[in-house]
């Protein structure tokens, strides 16, 4: 039984491991090429020839290309976090329910965003509120 636990244990934090790679090679390839689409971006005569080859568009792939670093950054932590009970097991069942119950409202509070309620202007007029969010105001105001 306590195999099991060894094997379960390694075998998720090497899952999590792996996905925590790939999220850094798919967001290191998406910074590089993030700051050099302005030469990879075609011109409109070529864009049409990508799209009668059925070639993604450069700013189609760069978002494939974040969308799949960011997807493999969330599994690895939440694969890493479903560690936690699992390490706690080998210790016994008791702590790896405890855990279990300590892991719900941490992993809600990463999932929901709560927006605090913005003021809807404040006194020197750096703060604005737009569509029911607060954004700043860059403008320096003299």
């Amino acid at each position: 039984m306590m195999a099991l636990k060894y094997v379960a244990l390694l075998l998720v934090f090497l899952v999590a491991f792996l996905c925590h790679s790939l999220a850094i090679c798919f967001l290191n390839e998406a910074s590089f090429l993030v700051n050099t689409s302005s030469t990879l971006l075609p011109s409109s005569s070529s864009d049409e020839g990508r799209r009668l080859l059925g070639l993604p568009s450069t700013m189609d792939y760069i978002d494939e290309v974040l969308e799949r670093g960011f997807t493999l950054s969330f599994a690895g932590n939440r694969i890493f976090f479903a560690g936690v009970p699992l390490l706690l097991w080998i210790f016994g069942p008791l702590l790896a329910f405890l855990s279990s119950l300590v892991m719900i409202p941490i992993l809600y509070n990463l999932d929901v965003v709560n927006p605090k309620p913005a003021a809807a202007s404040s006194t020197n007029g750096k703060l604005d509120k737009i569509n029911g969010a607060a954004a700043i105001d860059c403008a320096t105001h003299v």
